[in-house]
């Protein structure tokens, strides 16, 4: 039996280098992470370590200028991971870079 099933990944929380202003290119910063990944589910299944760690070591090893060029790189990396991805939104906030509000980017691939 197969149906389609949607993953959500809430408030994974990392430090890592990303943005273009000069104090972002040298320290780390909180940055979250929400993500909806819908597959088709089979008798496989998305594992939900997997995805949390492969979006992690995208963000610490890439080192990111633009909110906009790491959304795109992470949804080619998860949909090359997993072929069985048929939608997926991600969705990255920086909280404390601006003291008066949370900002952020989000991205929604449908892959059907």
């Amino acid at each position: 039996m197969s149906a389609s099933i949607t993953l959500h990944i809430e408030n994974l929380r990392i430090q890592a280098i990303i943005g273009i202003l000069e104090q972002e290119r040298h320290t780390p910063q909180p940055i979250e992470i929400n993500a909806e990944i819908t597959y088709t589910y089979t008798d496989t299944f998305l594992d939900y370590v997997g995805i949390c760690n492969l979006i992690t070591t995208s963000l610490h090893d890439n080192a990111y200028g633009l909110l906009e060029v790491a959304l795109l790189d992470m949804a080619k990396i998860l949909k090359t991971q997993y072929s069985n991805i048929q939608k997926l939104s991600l969705y990255i906030k920086k909280p404390t870079i601006l003291e008066s509000c949370v900002v952020g980017a989000s991205i929604t691939q449908d892959f059907t």
